[in-house]
């Protein structure tokens, strides 16, 4: 079974942290080990930002946690400036290196009216 919790908040740097412990809580509760709950925390925190730079620090942000026995799934969605602004942010490559490190999966899309993004976390075995 699946439960879902919704986030919104407005898109401003100062409160990616509402969104990183709303992860990190969820986390606890199907029983990430600390580590993963890290991984987790940087993930999110990483795309939030992407999103909040995409957006020009406009509007909102709304993340959408579904919850599973072992998996979190994060989507989060937020204002973009659009594919014609020329400073349009792209994730830079050690970005990217960071994200594949910490998650099992992940999206970015910064290039339509509606940014937005997907993580998956996993919970792995327990020995």
């Amino acid at each position: 079974m699946t439960e879902e919790v919704r986030l919104v908040l407005p898109a401003r740097p100062e409160l990616v942290g509402v969104a990183r412990l709303t992860a990190a809580s969820l986390a606890g509760t199907i029983d990430f080990s600390l580590n993963e709950i890290e991984d987790l925390k940087i993930a999110v925190e990483e795309l939030c930002h992407q999103l909040i730079a995409s957006g020009g620090n406009t509007g909102s942000l709304t993340l959408t946690y579904r919850v599973g026995a072992d998996t979190l799934e994060v989507i989060g969605t937020g204002p973009s400036t659009g594919p014609k602004a020329p400073d349009l942010p792209s994730p830079h490559p050690l970005s990217n290196r960071i994200l594949e490190a910490v998650t099992d999966d992940y999206a970015l899309d910064l290039g339509h009216d509606l940014a937005h993004f997907r993580l998956v976390k996993r919970r792995a075995a327990r020995v």
